[in-house]
């Protein structure tokens, strides 16, 4: 928390089954800044896409994949990827 020393509070989502009550709770504590920034891995279409905070961020798994077989094809870094977020 960030009443206890934490800069930041960032949280990567591998698989969202986000109801509309996950809604409710989650997105004023982005509003409020509580959370700073969630990274969301779109395996499932997003309840209420539209209506989230913009620090909601949603990554295409179509485009995660496809940049992870480029950059094994080229022996590049995996750890591009996370240092653009």
């Amino acid at each position: 928390m960030q009443n206890n020393g934490a800069k930041e509070i960032i949280f990567f989502v591998v698989h969202n089954d986000f109801s509309e009550n996950t809604f409710k709770r989650i997105n004023p504590l982005l509003e409020d800044g509580t959370i700073n920034k969630i990274f969301i891995l779109e395996t499932i279409p997003l309840i209420n896409k539209d209506k989230w905070h913009k620090n909601l961020v949603v990554i295409s798994p179509e485009d995660l994949i496809a940049e992870v077989i480029s950059l094994i094809h080229s022996e590049g870094h995996m750890r591009k990827l996370f240092l653009e977020l």
